[in-house]
């Protein structure tokens, strides 16, 4: 008699074990798949909750998605100084371990498999590889701007290669000169600009000067352009809101700290 109870036990256990996998419609057959799902994302003006379906897409892939479109993807360690206090921060290790920690997460990034977001995965890892190719060009310039003949620029930044290379310091301040007058065209305050270079001419260290703004404002200028850089746009928008079946839009709330 003592074995009744336990049996009384497991046939409950099995009943309720039984119908935890019925369905709640009364109808037989295994439970369906869920057909939508929800996505929260953002942009830099809306908050947005999307509808998908999770048959298609994981919640994953969709994060991955939206970083590859969205996240910043540019080296983030200097290759120009504008002082010549600013020059021992540019080091190639630091650029270095900055490109490998930065391409690592791009190629374990799982974006959906549309190939539009594959397209964009490989085309934002060139840019990556050409951008941190430059930078340590430049960072090892600073030292032997001979260098520079290896990289791409337009007529007007030869000016500012052939005067750093030369070593002919006329030819620098030369160069320097014209660099200003360039700056000065496109700025709102020539006469302050004036003051200010006026100042860095006349100082104890005004080669040193030159040769940092010759390569920041006149050969990195005029060289990043070459660098295939990935800008957001509308078409990557247009083909992440395809990925949903519906969206609801907020305006997202302004961040007093920007």
């Amino acid at each position: 008699m003592k074995l009744f109870p336990y049996l009384l036990f497991l046939l409950v256990a099995l009943s309720c074990s039984k119908e935890s996998r019925r369905r709640t419609d009364g109808s037989a057959g295994p439970l369906p798949k869920k057909d939508t799902a929800t996505f929260t994302w953002a942009t830099e003006l809306c908050d947005c909750q999307s509808t998908y379906s999770p048959d298609r897409y994981t919640k994953a892939q969709l994060r991955a998605t939206h970083a590859l479109w969205l996240d910043n993807w540019y080296l983030e360690a200097p290759a120009v100084a504008a002082t010549p206090d600013e020059l021992p921060n540019l080091r190639t290790d630091k650029l270095r371990q900055d490109y490998e920690q930065m391409r690592t997460h791009l190629q374990n990034l799982t974006p959906v498999d549309v190939s539009f977001w594959q397209q964009l995965k490989q085309r934002r890892l060139q840019a990556m590889e050409a951008e941190y190719a430059l930078k340590r060009l430049a960072i090892r310039a600073h030292a032997h701007p001979e260098l520079l003949r290896q990289s791409r620029y337009d007529s007007v930044g030869a000016v500012y290669v052939d005067a750093l290379i030369s070593g002919d310091t006329t030819a620098l301040l030369t160069a320097w000169q014209r660099l200003h007058e360039e700056q000065k065209k496109n700025s709102g305050l020539p006469k302050q600009l004036d003051e200010e270079f006026t100042r860095k001419f006349n100082a104890a260290n005004r080669l040193q000067l030159a040769r940092v703004e010759l390569m920041a404002y006149g050969w990195w200028y005029h060289t990043k352009p070459a660098v295939p850089y990935v800008e957001g746009d509308e078409r990557m928008e247009a083909a992440f809101k395809a990925l949903f079946t519906a969206h609801k839009t907020t305006r997202s709330e302004p961040n007093p700290s920007r």
